[in-house]
């Protein structure tokens, strides 16, 4: 698996993060509201692009996240 697969998938894990995460209403306008070039490092901050078993999230994994989050429909 290439390493932009593998952010792709583990990106559905860091939305999974962000859906458990307090507050997701107000932090999901405050992502939208953020430039898009700032947004991976606003997931990052969260901790929602941080795998279980690690110590720092995965800058890819951010990245894919933050699409993902920023173009919900809901």
């Amino acid at each position: 698996m290439s390493r932009a697969a593998a952010a792709q998938s583990l990106a559905a894990i860091c939305v999974a993060q962000f859906e458990a995460s307090e507050n997701k209403a107000a932090k999901l306008g405050e992502l939208i509201a953020i430039e898009s070039w700032k947004r991976s490092k606003f997931v990052s901050k969260e901790s929602w692009a941080t795998m279980p078993g690690s110590d720092a999230s995965e800058s890819r994994v951010a990245d894919e996240c933050a699409v993902k989050l920023a173009t919900r429909k809901s």
